[in-house]
C-alpha cells in the first residue's frame, strides 16, 4: 500500500508496562532505522499535577522522587522519518517507574507508513504493553481551511456522544483533558462568518489567550484547536491501546468526518445509532 491518505494525520500513544527503551526497540524492528539515545530533564508541569491530583489519581512520595529528580531516557528512531518514544507526565507509571512511555508518530501522508504503525501496535501486544486509566491515545489531523475547520467541528460536535461511547472507558479524563465541545459554542460557531482560524479560537477563548499552546481552553477539548496556526487539530477523547482495531476505527471514523465535512456543504453526519455502537475495551 503506498497510496496517499485524503489527509496527513499523526498519533501520540501512550501507555505502561515497557520500558522506553524496549519501545524504541519495537518501533526499530519495524522501522529499521537508526535509535538516538537521548537524556530529558524536563519536570511535570503544574498544570498536569493539578489534574491528576484533581482527578483522583494517587501518587506515592517515590512517584514524585522518580518525577522530580531522575534523568528521563528518550528516543529517536530515525528513517526515513524519525518516530519518538519520550516520556509523559500525564502518564502513571503502574508497572513501575521506568515503564511509562509515549510514541509520536511522525506526520503521515502515506498508507505504507500508517501500515508501519498499525505493526508496532501488534508488536507492541507481544512484548505485554499495556495502558491504565491515565493513559490516552490522541490523533492528529491535518487541515488549513478554515470554513473546513468549522464544519469539521461541527461534525465532531454532533458525533461526539457516538465517539465517546465507542472510545472512551475512563470519562473522568474527559474534563480535565478532552472536554466536550457545547451546544452553546456550536450555536455561536454556525453562525459566525468565519474568514481565518481567529474567527473560529474566539469562540472557545479569549484574543489575548488564542495564540498560547498550553491554553487548556483549546487544547484540552475532544478536538484540540491550540495547534490550528500550525495546520492541524488533535482528537484527544479516546482511551489509551495498543489495541490495533481499536486505532484503525478511531482513524476510520475521524477521517470520515473529515471527508464528508470537506465535501458536503453541511456537517451532517451520519453514523450507527447509539445502541449499535461496538465499545471497545470493555
Amino acid at each position: 500500500m503506498n497510496g496517499l491518505l485524503t489527509t496527513t494525520v499523526g498519533f501520540e500513544l501512550e501507555g505502561t508496562n515497557v520500558t522506553r527503551k524496549k519501545v524504541a526497540e519495537v518501533v526499530n524492528s519495524v522501522i529499521r532505522g537508526t535509535i538516538n539515545e537521548k537524556i530529558s530533564k524536563e519536570q511535570e508541569p503544574e498544570s498536569v499535577k493539578m489534574a491528576l491530583d484533581n482527578m483522583g489519581v494517587i501518587r506515592d512520595a517515590n512517584y514524585y522522587e522518580y518525577k522530580e529528580h531522575m534523568d528521563v531516557d528518550v528516543y529517536d528512531i530515525v528513517g526515513e522519518k524519525t518516530w519518538k518514544v519520550v516520556e509523559d507526565f500525564s502518564i502513571y507509571p503502574s508497572y513501575g517507574m521506568d515503564r511509562c512511555f509515549e510514541v509520536v508518530t511522525p506526520v503521515i501522508s502515506e498508507e505504507k507508513d500508517l501500515s508501519k504503525l498499525w505493526k508496532i501496535m501488534r508488536r507492541l501486544n507481544k512484548v505485554k504493553a499495556l495502558t491504565n486509566d491515565s493513559c490516552g491515545m490522541h490523533m492528529h489531523i491535518g487541515i488549513d481551511d478554515p470554513n473546513h475547520v468549522k464544519k469539521f467541528i461541527m461534525g465532531i460536535y454532533e458525533n461526539q456522544d457516538y465517539l465517546i461511547k465507542k472510545f472512551t472507558r475512563n470519562e473522568n479524563r474527559l474534563e480535565r483533558f478532552a472536554k466536550p465541545f457545547e451546544g452553546k459554542e456550536i450555536d455561536e460557531l454556525k453562525n459566525k462568518d468565519v474568514r481565518c482560524f481567529e474567527d473560529i479560537l474566539t469562540v472557545f477563548t479569549t484574543k489575548e489567550d488564542m495564540y498560547d499552546y498550553s491554553n487548556k481552553d483549546t487544547k484540552h477539548r475532544i478536538l484540540g484547536l491550540n495547534s490550528l496556526v500550525a495546520g492541524h487539530v488533535e482528537y484527544r477523547a479516546s482511551d489509551g491501546t495498543v489495541e490495533e482495531t481499536v486505532a484503525k476505527s478511531l482513524f476510520e471514523d475521524i477521517t470520515y468526518i473529515y471527508e464528508e465535512t470537506k465535501n458536503n456543504s453541511n456537517s451532517t453526519i451520519v453514523f450507527p445509532t447509539y445502541e449499535e455502537v461496538v465499545v471497545y475495551g470493555k
